[in-house]
């Protein structure tokens, strides 16, 4: 059976019309919900971004509201005027009698400025403490679990002893108040 000009034409056409049915049916519908979605989430995206860029401009005034907020609810008048070493040495030993560790012997804090970054500082204190090995090491878990950071263990064994001595040397990165930073700039301009 010998196929005509004429038929091989129609059967291309209707080929190539059966695979354009196909790909409108299935493949336009998967590519317009792509193209939809892509470009809703596209515009939700621009949205988010400007709504950061308004964040950040406002980033001053959220931090004097975030001050205040907090000046607000610290408890007792007194607590706005403590500073943060103290309340950092009082956690400190209030986690050591939680964990049975009696009368630790808390050093003078001191502080220490983080180069290249002007809001915040380093506190640094030692804790002597007098107890066997195992308590001690759940106080080293639980300053651990409290973000604080260990810098130096030092253990001492006295001779005929159970009881070990150890010296923990405790940080905290803490944010700089600001009346501390007036008094750094006004100290810098007295160098000057």
């Amino acid at each position: 059976m010998k196929i005509s000009k004429r038929e091989k034409i129609i059967f291309i056409i209707t080929v190539i019309v059966a695979l354009l049915a196909l790909f409108y049916t299935y493949g336009w519908n998967i590519f317009s919900k792509t193209f939809i979605t892509g470009s809703s989430e596209l515009s939700q995206k621009e949205k988010q971004y400007e709504t950061y860029k308004k964040r950040i401009g406002k980033r001053e005034l959220i931090e004097k509201e975030y001050d205040k907020i907090v000046g607000e609810y610290t408890g007792s008048p007194m607590n706005k005027f403590r500073k943060e070493e103290d309340i950092f040495s009082e956690d400190v030993a209030k986690i050591c009698k939680e964990m049975n560790n009696p009368y630790p012997d808390i050093s003078k804090s001191t502080d220490n400025p983080l180069e290249g970054v002007d809001n915040y500082k380093e506190i640094t204190l030692t804790v002597s403490v007098n107890n066997n090995y195992e308590n001690v090491m759940q106080l080293l878990k639980r300053f651990n679990k409290s973000s604080y950071l260990i810098k130096n263990l030092t253990i001492r064994c006295p001779t005929n002893k159970t009881i070990l001595e150890f010296d923990i040397a405790l940080s905290k990165i803490v944010k700089v108040d600001s009346s501390e930073q007036r008094e750094k700039r006004k100290a810098a301009r007295v160098e000057k």
